[in-house]
């Protein structure tokens, strides 16, 4: 016998598959909503726990950055960044250690605040080196092209009248400089000082200096000095030089680098001798006078010099001039600044080298008694245009020599006895890191 279905049966089955189906649908849309929610909320977790991990190793380069400067200094207390980050540092003396506690906090107080928590053992390293480095270190007559670059001059080592008859580095060219290959050579390894310092590089730098000031159509025009700070680019970088340019030349013997001064650098012009400060990044034009102190004869380095009837002011031959560059964090953040300050003094105190034992530092107060003054009063010059920020990744020359002079003839502008000093060449030991 057939069996007769109710109407509606087969539509009534068909639609509790189609709830099935849907329900599924939504419990597997909501496990993949789940898990994708899960994902994202693990990446954001994994990067800002990555910036809470860099925000304690910040707490502890600060920390040895403070005992650098002031060894006796226990740092402690809480920093706040700009964007609102912070760290946590707390030292203490133990065991004849010192332990740095550092907590990095990332987006401190939302639902998403991460830490981390870093434990340093630090070894104070307050010895300096002096770094194996000169113009002809080797002292075979030759200048080391190996540890220099040159642009813009041809560097030699020449031993001429003009030179007192002693090897000097003559740079046979109107503008131009020679920067440090450091690094090619590990046992100058500048990056390695600026990692076991947490990320600041400081030093000092000495050269003498001699523009041979005699006769007329040559030295009338110089700016001879260190550069620092100097970038793969000549057109970035400090400098701190002797500066001389006579208002009086005509156009002639005048060189295009000093026309091109800005105004600042050209009310220096005269007879008079400077010692100037600079900042550039760019062409010659966008030199930017930082500072400036005319020499008198208080300086020790400044002379009168007679020529037929004129009498001017001079200085005097080989005399140094070296650069005391110490970089800091600013007030405990983690921007950087430069202090700046100059030594000066003459062959008549600090003659030219024999050998390299000869050599000494501003430490030593019977050859420089105290830094320079600069003509507003400053001591430090304090600059954060360039710093040492990205060093271990940008590997600048960071220091080298520049010429500005107003003849291409050799044998009239020379340097001697070069040295790089820094402090602290060591790392610290012992580290030990928990985190949670």
């Amino acid at each position: 016998m057939k069996t007769i279905q109710p109407p509606g049966s087969k539509s009534g089955s068909l639609l509790i598959v189609i709830m099935i189906a849907l329900m599924g649908a939504v419990f597997l849309g909501g496990a993949i909503l789940s898990m994708a929610t899960s994902a994202r909320y693990q990446r954001v977790h994994y990067g800002t726990a990555s910036r809470a991990y860099y925000l304690a190793e910040s707490g502890g380069a600060y920390a040895r950055a403070i005992r650098k400067e002031n060894p006796g200094v226990l740092p402690s207390g809480t920093f706040t960044l700009k964007n609102g980050d912070q760290f946590i540092v707390h030292t203490v003396s133990h065991n004849d250690q010192i332990v740095v506690q550092s907590i990095g906090i990332a987006n401190p107080g939302s639902h998403i605040e991460a830490r981390r928590r870093l434990y340093f053992e630090l070894t104070d390293h307050t010895e300096t080196d002096v770094l194996p480095v000169g113009f002809d270190f080797d002292e075979d007559g030759e200048f080391d092209d190996k540890y220099w670059s040159a642009d813009g001059v041809v560097p030699t080592i020449r031993t001429t009248g003009p030179s007192g008859h002693e090897p000097a580095l003559d740079l046979k060219g109107t503008t131009g400089h020679i920067s440090l290959k450091w690094q090619e050579h590990p046992e100058l390894s500048l990056d390695t000082v600026w990692a076991y310092n947490g990320g600041l590089l400081s030093y000092d730098v000495q050269v003498k200096i001699s523009p041979f000031e005699r006769g007329v159509g040559f030295s009338e025009h110089y700016m001879l000095g260190i550069s620092f700070r100097l970038q793969h680019d000549i057109n970035n970088s400090y400098g701190m030089s002797f500066f001389q340019s006579h208002s009086g030349t005509p156009p002639g013997r005048t060189p295009a680098w000093v026309t091109a001064l800005p105004p600042a650098f050209q009310e220096l012009r005269g007879t008079n001798v400077y010692v100037v400060l600079w900042h550039r990044d760019g062409p010659v034009n966008s030199l930017q006078l930082i500072n400036h102190r005319m020499l008198t004869p208080d300086d020790s380095v400044w002379a009168w010099h007679t020529q037929g009837n004129m009498v001017y002011p001079s200085f005097k031959d080989y005399s140094t001039l070296l650069l005391e560059l110490k970089e800091q964090y600013r007030n405990g953040s983690d921007e950087r600044e430069n202090h700046i300050a100059a030594y000066l003094q003459s062959t008549d105190v600090y003659p030219r080298w024999a050998s390299r034992e000869d050599m000494v530092w501003q430490d030593d107060t019977d050859v420089f008694p105290g830094p320079l003054v600069w003509h507003n009063g400053v001591v430090t010059n304090v600059d954060s245009r360039l710093t040492s920020d990205n060093f271990n990744i940008i590997l600048p020359p960071e220091i080298g020599v520049h010429v500005y002079y107003d003849q291409e003839g050799a044998n009239k502008k020379f340097f001697d006895d070069f040295a790089i000093r820094v402090e602290g060449y060591a790392a610290a030991t012992g580290t030990t890191q928990i985190q949670y």
